[in-house]
């Protein structure tokens, strides 16, 4: 239970609810064990809690009418998932799938729905989330449209420490090669030969079933190298129109 309450205070929303709220969302989380492998949620199951991760990892996946699949996102430790499916048509679009035998927290749709209907600092989260969600997947049509695959893997790999998505992320990511390569869209081969690449760098290592970043920040920084500088200045302000 002190990892239940770790990271609900860990979350974004930690410092941003009432103490009262807080504590409403740990009385209501209910830890849940999912197997390695197991279907933590089918395409267009109810959606009946906001989900977040105490320990392990979690894969999103879509899947074609031929059978192909792919994996979207992963979700470390202290991310949380659900919020599009519970605020739209209340089914989940996508397969969510433990890559790791996992404990998961699930809070109830009725907790949610209190929350969002009588907290205002509980919708500034939940727009923050869905922000934090939205730039992820910018970013990564950006590198899918305008970089190497090398650099889809670089990113994939760093966008697992983004602040407001996976505050509890470890330095030591429980991802084997054909993981990374599933969640980059790259080929095993070219996962390992970035992995080896990055391995030389200094910035992780790889064992078998793990990899371990050494510094995030300076993994954040090789995802941002190939993107282009922003001119100070060339953007109109927010409030400014076009004449």
């Amino acid at each position: 239970m002190s990892s239940l309450r770790h990271v609900v205070r860990e979350a974004p929303f930690g410092s941003l609810l009432s103490e009262a709220e807080l504590a409403r969302i740990e009385r209501d989380l209910r830890p849940h064990d999912v197997a390695a492998g197991a279907h933590v949620a089918w395409r267009g199951d109810e959606a009946v809690s906001w989900v977040v991760v105490i320990d392990g990892m979690l894969k999103v996946e879509a899947a074609a009418a031929d059978g192909r699949r792919t994996t979207l996102i992963g979700i470390t430790r202290a991310g949380w998932l659900g919020e599009a499916a519970l605020l739209g048509d209340g089914h989940w679009p996508y397969d969510v799938i433990a890559t790791r035998a996992s404990v998961l927290g699930l809070l109830p749709r009725a907790t949610f729905d209190e929350l969002l209907a009588s907290s205002l600092p509980f919708n500034r989260v939940l727009l923050g989330q869905l922000n934090a969600r939205l730039r992820q997947f910018a970013a990564r049509c950006e590198h899918e449209r305008l970089n190497s695959t090398r650099e889809h893997v670089v990113h994939c790999l760093a966008e697992l420490y983004d602040p407001w998505l996976y505050p509890g992320t470890d330095q030591r990511l429980p991802l084997s090669q054909d993981e990374v390569a599933h969640l980059a869209g790259v080929s095993r081969p070219t996962a390992h030969r970035v992995l080896h690449d990055l391995e030389t760098q200094g910035l992780l290592s790889v064992a078998y079933g793990t990899i371990t970043v050494h510094d995030p920040s300076a993994l954040q920084q090789e995802a941002q190298r190939s993107r282009a500088p922003v001119a100070p200045g060339s953007a109109l302000p927010v409030t400014a129109q076009r004449r």
